[in-house]
């Protein structure tokens, strides 16, 4: 869960540079040093305002309900509070709220139920975990169609396909070496999001609760992290490559 909520603020972050750059460009992405190094403080924001409202919250919540004798599930859903309310601020703020947001605060709320119902705290934490083995499934199985799955999270990132930048990335499709890039990004993340959803139920069925909540909100960020800096250094050589490449030295994956 925590995974999507990242990619959520990410694209959030990431849409709001872009259309502060291209209109102080006319369009070109980027023209100059200042607008790259607003947009990685916007997203060095991003991290800073997730690792509070996500993992340090919760954690820091689940723990203080535990110490007051509240049960595991009640302390479960209610740690749960500040990542929701920061889903609907944002769609607030924005007056829409998008799939991901929408997958958050389902994902949140059938939870939620799920352990009122049942009682069972592990049964919480395992719902929590299936969107991020969805988003990895669903980039394996995009890897047949004729765009993966990270590409339109990066034409999202790009401001969307009515943006400047976005249309430029559509543009890109017709390169053979720019698609087998989007696919190999593609069939990494899938495959590290379905590796680390399988972890985190595992330690949900074989540790205690405390130690399952707190890898939960722990071990996404890692692995986001590490995604995040492979596909970034990945990137960057890819272009440099193209230098020699005449017809696909502009494109930018990044």
């Amino acid at each position: 869960m925590l995974v999507i909520k990242l990619l959520k603020l990410l694209k959030n972050k990431k849409n709001s540079a872009s259309k502060e750059s291209t209109s102080s460009n006319n369009g070109s992405f980027p023209s100059d040093g200042k607008d790259n190094y607003n947009s990685s403080d916007s997203i060095r924001n991003t991290v800073r305002q997730t690792l509070v409202l996500d993992v340090f919250l919760p954690l820091v919540s689940y723990y203080i309900l535990r110490s007051l004798h509240f049960s595991s599930v009640i302390s479960l859903i209610l740690s749960g509070i500040f990542p929701a309310f920061r889903v609907l601020f944002l769609g607030f703020k924005q007056r829409s709220i998008d799939a991901l947001g929408i997958l958050v605060l389902v994902g949140i709320v059938s939870g939620s139920l799920l352990g009122l119902i049942t009682g069972s705290a592990k049964l919480v934490l395992i719902d929590g975990v299936l969107p991020t083995a969805v988003i990895g499934f669903t980039c394996l199985v995009s890897l047949f169609f004729k765009a993966p799955l990270m590409y339109y999270f990066a034409l999202e990132f790009r401001g969307g396909k009515e943006s400047v930048a976005g249309k430029e990335l559509i543009g890109f499709l017709q390169y053979k070496s720019f698609k087998d890039t989007m696919r190999l990004i593609t069939l990494v993340w899938g495959i590290a999001l379905v590796l680390e959803a399988g972890i985190q139920i595992w330690i949900i069925l074989n540790f205690s609760i405390s130690v399952a909540k707190t890898t939960s909100n722990i071990m996404p960020i890692a692995f986001i992290a590490i995604l995040f800096v492979w596909t970034y250094t990945m990137a960057k050589s890819k272009q440099s490559n193209r230098q020699n490449q005449p017809a696909e030295q502009n494109i930018k994956l990044i």
